[in-house]
């Protein structure tokens, strides 16, 4: 009998041992499935619902870590598209990504070892931080400026209407020359033209101008004012292939010919619109600066600037 009691005994405490075995497996369990469902919240992205559609929001989860930094990816993407927007020449891809993202590391190590050396404190750095500031302040002030300005389309037209002239190309035109300090040689050069002897033969034999290597060509367009009045009254009354008579200013001996000729062009309001707003711009831009300094109060030590 004493036999059976001690077997019920032990196989009791087998059993009530395993039961607290078990409850503590349940516990650890339960405990992991917390931690591991904590997690999950912490790297689970935000979810956001847009017509039914679930759509997770990425933006705070970091993307980069160095030296127990962090940078998470709406900084990223935000200073992405700025330097995107300083770079019109620079075309948004996987592979430009790639390269900013390899220079963006690099420049915010280099700037985490600067700071360490605390090389932000320096008198020097801080001189060049207030200017750096300074100018990018104003450069932002005048683009916000810009944005907020409004031009009508009819302040465009009468912009237009009003500076017609400078909106209308004048008439340009190109010559040949035979030059010559001496009266004789240049009449002798004129006598073989009106024979009908070829132009350039003739500038090359008697013109003193560099141009006769390439007889008497002077190869480009020009407008009134930009050479002599005199030379110019004459080329521009000449057609082209018309030969003038002998021109004389100040000292040396001319005969023009007329070898191009373009003629006046208006340009069309469509054409000069982007121009004239950009003008305007400028101008609207320039008065709102002028009357802040105007109606700001500024003394100036003057004796300090000796």
């Amino acid at each position: 009998m004493k036999y059976w009691k001690n077997i019920i005994v032990s196989l009791l405490l087998i059993l009530l041992l395993y039961a607290c075995v078990e409850k503590r497996q349940l516990k650890e369990t339960a405990k992991d499935k917390k931690i591991s469902s904590q997690k999950q919240e912490i790297t689970k992205p935000p979810v956001q619902e847009t017509n039914n559609k679930v759509v997770h929001n990425y933006d705070n989860n970091p993307l980069l870590s160095f030296n127990g930094e962090t940078i998470p990816l709406k900084e990223f993407n935000q200073d992405y598209q700025f330097y995107l927007s300083q770079n019109p020449d620079i075309k948004d891809s996987p592979e430009t990504k790639r390269d900013f993202l390899n220079k963006y590391i690099k420049d915010n190590v280099i700037q985490q070892q600067a700071q360490s050396l605390k090389m932000d404190k320096d008198e020097i750095f801080k001189i060049r931080l207030r200017n750096v500031l300074r100018n990018l302040l104003v450069d932002y002030y005048c683009d916000v400026l810009k944005a907020q300005t409004e031009i009508t389309e009819d302040e465009l037209k009468n912009d237009y209407n009003s500076h017609i002239q400078e909106y209308t190309i004048p008439e340009m035109i190109k010559v040949s020359i035979i030059t010559n300090n001496s009266l004789e040689a240049i009449n002798e050069a004129k006598k073989s033209l009106n024979k009908g002897d070829d132009w350039a033969k003739v500038a090359e034999k008697f013109s003193i101008h560099p141009s006769k290597e390439k007889g008497g060509e002077i190869n480009e367009y020009f407008k009134r004012g930009d050479k002599n009045k005199k030379f110019e009254d004459v080329a521009f009354s000449l057609k082209v292939s018309e030969i003038s008579d002998i021109v004389q200013i100040d000292s040396v001996y001319y005969i023009i010919k007329v070898t191009g000729k373009k003629e006046s062009v208006q340009k069309q309001f469509s054409e000069v619109r982007d121009d004239i707003r950009k003008k305007i711009l400028d101008e609207k831009k320039k008065k709102t600066i002028d009357n802040l300094i105007l109606n700001s109060q500024i003394e100036i030590n003057e004796s300090l600037l000796k």
